[in-house]
């Protein structure tokens, strides 16, 4: 399985450089972070809490940075919450004593969120579907500039061509440069917009076949 060492090593025997190791690093980790925001099918995560009867607000996944979908599993309700802004939630949140099956969510800031109407039962279960920073401090499998070569997650497995292709292309651009690492650049480009295509030709294939849930 590929990991940050052997993405580092594949690339500097692609260049046939051996003295470019904190450039390829650096430009591995600028490649991950440039498409970070994209949706990717490997990028989207789950995870799953429990209400407490009366608790308004909960802590949002690690690593979240958007694009959520949050369903109810248990309930009467049984389906995904709207989403609503927080300044909609807190005015129609008047009546503190009312509690009820959550319908409605708001995110409060980029660690927490609120449900509405307040919970009334500690046994709802609540999965959130995300946007997931694989690269977010504390994640398991984060890459740096620092980490060790053994370190991995889905950047050096599922996005490892488009990452390759990425980092080598800037290595090109900006650290070799000149007329004949420009047009080596050129062909590398393509072939790194070939990797981006069929990454979100999987991402959309995996909705339409209703395999995973779209982002809202």
């Amino acid at each position: 399985m590929s990991n940050f060492g052997v993405m580092q090593s594949d690339i500097a025997d692609e260049l046939n450089k051996t003295n470019l190791g904190p450039q390829i690093r650096r430009t591995i980790v600028a490649a991950m972070n440039k498409y970070r925001n994209k949706r990717f099918k490997f990028n989207k995560a789950s995870s799953t809490f429990t209400t407490s009867d009366g608790q308004a607000e909960y802590p949002l996944p690690d690593g979240y940075i958007g694009d959520e979908l949050i369903e109810v599993l248990d309930g009467n309700f049984n389906d995904v919450l709207t989403k609503r802004d927080f300044s909609w939630v807190a005015s129609n949140d008047n009546h503190t004593s009312y509690k009820s099956e959550p319908r409605v969510y708001a995110i409060i800031d980029s660690e927490n969120m609120r449900l509405f109407p307040k919970p009334d039962s500690d046994d709802y279960k609540m999965v959130v579907h995300y946007h997931k920073d694989l690269n977010a401090p504390g994640i398991s499998g984060a890459i740096s500039r620092s980490a060790a070569d053994a370190v991995t997650n889905a950047w050096m497995t599922d996005g490892y061509d488009l990452i390759r292709l990425e980092a080598k292309m800037r290595i090109y651009l900006d650290v070799l440069r000149g007329q004949e690492s420009a047009q080596e650049a050129a062909k590398i480009r393509i072939m790194r917009d070939e990797a981006l295509d069929a990454l979100r030709k999987e991402y959309n294939q995996a909705v339409a076949s209703g395999s995973m849930q779209n982002y809202f």
